[in-house]
Parts: structure tokens; C-alpha cells; sequence
């Protein structure tokens, strides 16, 4: 089973990171809660999601 099946989702929070652990490939965050990160600069491309686990250095790590 892949990390990201089988999980509740957090409506109303998308995801387009497809390398992230809790995105279940349909563009849904499978986190518990998230974490963002502040903006930073002149706009929010600095916003990070804290949340953020890279699904392919994460296996077996729940």
C-alpha cells in the first residue's frame, strides 16, 4: 500500500506538490493538520508548507 492511501483528507486544503507524502494524487492533502510557513518577501511565493514530507525519502516512516 502506498504512504498516501487510505487517508482521510483535509477538505478545502489542495495540494500540488506531488512529491509530498500526505498529497494523495488527486491533488489533496492527507495530513493530520499543516503547518504554512509566513510570507516572506513582497509576495507569498515564499509561503511553505512545514507539512511537507518528500514521499520518496519517507518510506515506512508512519
Amino acid at each position: 500500500m502506498k504512504p498516501y492511501e487510505n487517508k482521510d483528507v483535509i477538505h478545502d486544503v489542495k495540494c500540488s506538490v506531488e512529491s509530498c507524502h500526505f498529497n494523495d494524487h488527486d491533488g489533496n492533502c492527507t495530513a493530520e493538520e499543516i503547518e504554512v510557513s509566513p510570507c516572506s518577501g513582497t509576495g507569498c511565493e515564499g509561503t511553505l508548507c512545514a507539512t511537507f514530507i518528500d514521499r520518496d525519502k519517507c518510506q515506512g516512516c508512519f
